[in-house]
C-alpha cells in the first residue's frame, strides 16, 4: 500500500509539471502571434511540450512492469511453496495471532477457504497433550543455545478427529524487548506416513513376521531385564522354557515349505492360547517367542516356585501334542522341553539360554515328547561330547583310530572262520574312549562317513596281509558295519567298496558288511535297490543286532542277507526261562530254514555256547570265544578257544 500511495504521488507531480508546461506553452505560443516573433523561435518550446508526455508514459510504463514483476514473482514462490506440500505459517507472539498458507490448512484438514488466521491457544489446543510439553521443553533448548533455528516433529489434531505427525521447521525473524521470540516464521511437512513406517520397523525388530509372536532380540531384551531385576529381589521366581519339535523336519520336506509355515503359525497360536489361559488363572507373566526355525522360548516370570514352571510345561506339552490339520493332512508333532530356573541367576541371560537349550537335548535323547530340566551334569557331558567332536575330526587319519578284531567261531569244529573289524580310539589326553560314546556323536557331525571309508580300507588291507603271511591260518572273511550315514550314500557306498577291495587285491566274497535292521528300514526301497547291487559283485551281507526291530521276518523275506547276527540280548537272557530258550531255537530254525546263517553275538560264559549249541546255532562270537585282538596279534593267537562238542 505505501508503494502505490508513493507512485500515485509521483504520477500527480509529473502530470501537474506537465500541465503547468502546456500552459506556459500555449501562453507563449498567444504571445508569438501578437508579437509576430519568427517560429523558430517557438521550436523548443514545441519539443519541451511532445516530450515530456512521452517520458512521463515511459516512467508510468516502467512502474507498471516493475508492478507487474513483482506480481508475477510472488505468484511463483506461492505455486512453488504450495507444490511442495509444506504448511507455512507466521506467528506473532506479540499480537497471539498465527498466519497460515492454504497447503496449512489442507494438512489438517479445513478448506481453503477458511480463514488463515488462528489464535496461538487454538493452535495450542491442536498439539496433542503428550506432545506440548516437549515443544516447549525443545524450544527453549534451541532458542536458549542462542540459535534463532529450530526443528520439531509432534502430532496436530486433524478436522476428522485423528492425530498427523508434522515436522515443524522454522526461525525467529524478531525478537522483543524481553529478549524473547517475537516475529516466527517457518514450515509444516506431513510426516505421518514416515512414523508409520518408523513404527512398523521397530515392530518387525521385536516381532516375529510370520507367527506374530516376539522374535530373538525382543527375548532376549526381556530376559535380561527379567534376571537383573531377579538379582536384586531374590524372592522373584521365574523360569526359561526352550522348545523344538520333533518330526519338524521330516513334515517340512515331505510336505513343503508352506506345510511347515503352517504348522509353525498354528504352534504358535497354541502357545499364546495356553499361556493366556494360564495367565489368567495364575497371574504368571510370560513372554513366548521363536527363536528359529522349529524353536521356540517362553519366558515365566513371577512364579511362586520351580514346581510352577513343570507344571505349566505340562500343560504345554498336552496342548502341543494333539494332532495338527495341514493341508488338509492330519500330522503330529510333539515338543521337546528343556527348563531353566532362576536358581541360576548368577548366570547372564545368554548362559540361561545355553542351559534351557542342552536341557532340551536331553528331553530329545531320552525318548522326545517331554521335559527336562537342566543339571550341570548334562552341560558336563555336552561339554564333552564337544570335545569328543573337536578332537575326532583331528583323530581321523591319525595313528590315534586303529582296528581290533574279534573272532567269528564255528560252533561245530570250534575254527575261527571270519572276524569282525571294531574300531578304537585312543586320545593322548582321554585316553580310550568306548566307540558307544564317539560313534553316535560321529554320526550326528557328519563325520562317520570319513570314519567308514577309512575304516573299509584298513580292515580289507589287514585281512590280504593275513592271508598273504599265513593262508591257513587267516580268517575267511572280515566284516565291517555300515551306518546309516554310509547307506544313505548309495553309489558311493558302492564305489568305496570296490576301491578297498581293488586296492588290497582282494576277492569280494572276502568282505561281509553289517547292517542293522533299523537302518535298513530308514528308507526301505533304496536300501534294497543298494543290497542287490553290493551282492551282485560278490560282497556278502549281514543283518546285525537281529530281533531289535519291528520287522524283521519281512526284512528276512525281502532282502539279499547272506547271515543274521542275534543280538546279544537274546544271548545273554538265554537262560532265564524256557519263553527266551524258545524264541532263540525257532529264530535259529527259521533263519536255516530260509538258507540263511546265524551267528549269536555276546557269548559270555560256556553254559551260553553249550545251549546254543544244543539248538543248533552254527556260529557264535564273545568273550568266551576271544576278545578283540590288534592285528599284530590275530595270527600269534590263532589257536582259538576250542568248543567242546555238544
Amino acid at each position: 500500500m505505501r508503494k502505490r500511495r508513493l507512485r500515485s504521488t509521483r504520477d500527480a507531480a509529473l502530470v501537474g509539471v506537465l500541465t503547468a508546461v502546456v500552459v506556459g506553452a500555449t501562453w507563449y505560443v498567444m504571445r508569438l502571434d501578437l508579437t509576430h516573433h519568427s517560429l523558430i523561435a517557438l521550436l523548443p518550446q514545441l519539443l519541451l511540450a511532445i516530450s515530456l508526455p512521452v517520458l512521463v508514459y515511459r516512467s508510468r510504463m516502467r512502474s507498471l512492469s516493475a508492478a507487474a514483476a513483482d506480481f508475477a514473482y510472488q505468484l511463483r514462490m506461492r505455486h512453488l511453496i504450495e507444490s511442495t506440500g509444506l504448511g507455512v505459517w507466521e506467528l506473532d507472539a506479540s499480537s497471539g495471532l498465527m498466519h497460515v498458507s492454504e497447503s496449512w490448512l489442507r494438512m489438517i484438514g479445513r478448506p481453503p477457504t477458511a480463514s488463515r488466521t488462528l489464535s496461538i491457544s487454538e493452535w495450542h489446543e491442536r498439539i496433542h497433550p503428550e506432545d506440548r510439553d516437549q515443544i516447549v521443553a525443545s524450544a527453549h533448548a534451541s532458542l536458549g543455545a542462542s540459535e534463532t533455528m529450530f526443528q520439531l516433529d509432534y502430532r496436530i489434531r486433524h478436522e476428522q478427529g485423528h492425530w498427523i505427525w508434522v515436522a515443524s521447521r522454522g526461525c525467529v525473524l524478531e525478537f522483543g524487548a524481553d529478549g524473547a521470540p517475537g516475529v516466527m516464521v517457518g514450515t509444516h511437512s506431513d510426516i505421518t506416513a514416515r512414523k508409520a513406517a518408523e513404527e512398523a520397523l521397530a515392530v518387525a525388530a521385536h516381532e516375529d513376521r510370520l507367527t506374530g509372536l516376539a522374535n530373538r532380540t525382543c527375548f532376549m531384551e526381556r530376559l535380561r531385564s527379567t534376571v537383573d531385576a531377579g538379582r536384586h529381589d531374590p524372592r522373584r521366581h521365574f523360569a526359561v522354557l526352550f522348545l523344538d519339535f520333533d518330526r519338524f523336519k521330516i513334515i517340512n520336506d515331505a510336505m513343503g515349505h508352506q506345510a511347515g509355515d503352517d504348522l509353525l503359525v498354528q504352534i504358535a497360536q497354541r502357545l499364546r492360547c495356553c499361556l493366556d489361559g494360564i495367565a489368567k488363572s495364575s497371574g504368571v507373566k510370560h513372554l513366548a517367542a521363536r527363536f528359529g526355525g522349529d524353536e521356540f522360548m517362553v519366558l515365566l516370570d513371577e512364579l511362586d516356585g520351580e514346581e510352577d514352571a513343570q507344571g505349566i510345561t505340562a500343560q504345554l506339552l498336552d496342548s502341543l501334542s494333539h494332532p495338527y490339520t495341514i493341508l488338509g493332512r492330519e500330522v503330529q508333532s510333539t515338543a521337546s522341553i528343556g527348563i531353566t530356573t532362576c536358581n541360576q541367576t548368577s548366570h547372564d541371560a545368554e548362559t540361561l539360554v545355553r542351559n534351557a537349550d542342552v536341557a532340551m537335548y536331553e528331553a530329545k535323547r531320552t525318548g522326545r515328547g517331554r521335559s527336562v530340566l537342566f543339571s550341570e551334569k548334562m552341560h558336563v557331558r555336552l561339554s564333552r561330547a564337544l570335545q569328543i567332536e573337536t578332537s575326532l575330526r583331528k583323530a581321523i587319519g591319525t595313528s590315534q583310530l586303529s582296528l581290533v578284531y574279534q573272532p567269528i567261531v564255528e560252533l561245530d569244529t570250534g575254527r575261527r572262520t571270519s572276524v569282525e573289524a571294531l574300531l578304537r580310539w585312543n586320545h593322548p589326553v582321554m585316553g580310550q574312549v568306548p566307540p558307544g560314546e564317539f560313534v553316535p556323536i560321529a554320526e550326528d557331525c557328519g563325520l562317520i562317513s570319513a570314519i567308514g571309508e577309512w575304516t573299509m580300507h584298513e580292515a580289507c588291507a589287514a585281512l590280504a596281509r593275513w592271508q598273504a603271511q599265513d593262508p591257513d591260518a587267516a580268517p575267511h572273511v572280515v566284516s565291517v558295519n555300515v551306518s546309516r550315514a554310509e547307506l544313505a550314500q548309495g553309489e558311493r557306498l558302492l564305489q568305496t567298496v570296490r576301491s578297498a577291495l581293488s586296492a588290497a587285491n582282494l576277492r569280494p566274497e572276502c568282505l561281509l558288511l553289517e547292517v542293522t535292521e533299523r537302518e535298513v528300514m530308514r528308507d526301505p526301497a533304496a536300501s534294497l535297490a543298494l543290497m542287490h547291487q553290493l551282492h551282485g559283485i560278490g560282497v556278502h551281507l549281514a543283518m546285525d543286532d537281529f530281533g531289535t526291530g519291528t520287522s524283521s521276518l519281512g526284512c528276512l523275506r525281502d532282502y539279499p542277507f547272506d547271515v543274521i547276527k542275534i543280538d546279544r540280548s537274546f544271548t545273554a537272557g538265554i537262560s532265564a526261562g524256557p519263553d527266551t530258550l524258545a524264541v532263540i531255537h525257532a529264530t535259529i530254525t527259521l533263519v536255516e530254514n530260509l538258507g540263511k546263517t546265524s551267528v549269536a553275538e555276546g557269548v559270555e560264559t560256556p553254559e551260553q555256547l553249550a545251549i546254543l549249541q544244543s539248538l543248533g546255532c552254527h556260529y557264535a562270537q564273545g568273550y568266551h570265544l576271544g576278545r578283540p585282538l590288534a592285528e599284530h596279534e590275530l595270527l600269534a593267537r590263532a589257536a582259538a578257544p576250542r568248543v567242546a562238542s555238544a
